[in-house]
């Protein structure tokens, strides 16, 4: 192996070490959260990195945990749920 080689080889390998955590979060994460959401529930959906903050309403406990599930299958690593309670009548 060459000295050219071996430098890009070493090179990609340290650079591959640092690719960050939130590189496995979906793209398509936030709408996917926003289709979990439905209608009754108000949500503000916030990703930084592999970190996912929930904001808002909704109607239920198991509505939370969902949209708790949801974020994590689209590779979050944390789920922040901030805020979220369920919905009450005057609200």
């Amino acid at each position: 192996m060459n000295t050219l080689t071996k430098t890009v080889t070493a090179t990609v390998l340290i650079f591959a070490t640092f690719i960050p955590a939130y590189a496995a979060v979906a793209p398509g994460i936030v709408t996917d959260i926003q289709a979990a959401v439905g209608p009754s529930n108000t949500i503000d959906i916030g990703v930084e990195g592999d970190t996912v903050t929930l904001t808002g309403y909704v109607a239920d406990f198991e509505t939370m945990r969902e949209l708790e599930r949801v974020a994590k299958t689209n590779g979050a690593n944390n789920v922040i749920i901030n805020v979220i309670r369920p919905k009450e009548s005057g609200d």
